[in-house]
């Protein structure tokens, strides 16, 4: 496995890694209506970039198949994206990724989680700081705020 910094290259696959790992692994948290909100079919892969070009954004990558991904905004400590292809969760690559991450800010590190996120990013050291409603085209999803210093 290796890390590199997305570009724009990689704009397709993210998009189909994102949408496919919140409808495989979420699936047991959220409802289908919820899930197609979060990652509907009409995802815009230039659009969708735009948050990770201009945050300090990483995949993982093995061979041509990419693994996951991670964005920060270092200058504010907040997590903006971690996914994992459902082939590969339980197998290191999120930890990898966060770990890089975490690595490049000095601060307080926030970020947004899905119900089914919440066990890895506690167990990675994050707290709960508070409950959280987020709306994806008018459907609302629950989540969580955690931090880690």
């Amino acid at each position: 496995m290796r890390i590199e910094r997305f570009n724009s290259l990689l704009s397709e696959d993210v998009v189909k890694l994102f949408r496919d790992t919140v409808r495989t692994v979420c699936c047991s948290s959220y409802m289908p209506s919820q899930l197609e909100a979060w990652a509907p079919d009409d995802i815009d892969p230039e659009s969708f970039s735009e948050p990770l070009l201009a945050s300090y954004c990483i995949c993982a990558l093995e061979g041509n198949s990419l693994l996951g991904f991670g964005s920060i905004f270092p200058e504010t400590g907040l997590l903006d994206m971690l996914y994992v292809s459902s082939e590969y969760q339980g197998r290191g690559v999120g930890k990898v990724l966060l770990k890089a991450l975490e690595a490049m800010t000095d601060k307080r590190i926030q970020v947004y989680v899905s119900d089914c996120a919440k066990p890895f990013f506690s167990h990675m050291g994050y707290s709960v700081v508070r409950e959280d409603i987020a709306v994806r085209r008018g459907i609302s999803l629950h989540r969580w705020l955690m931090e880690k210093d």
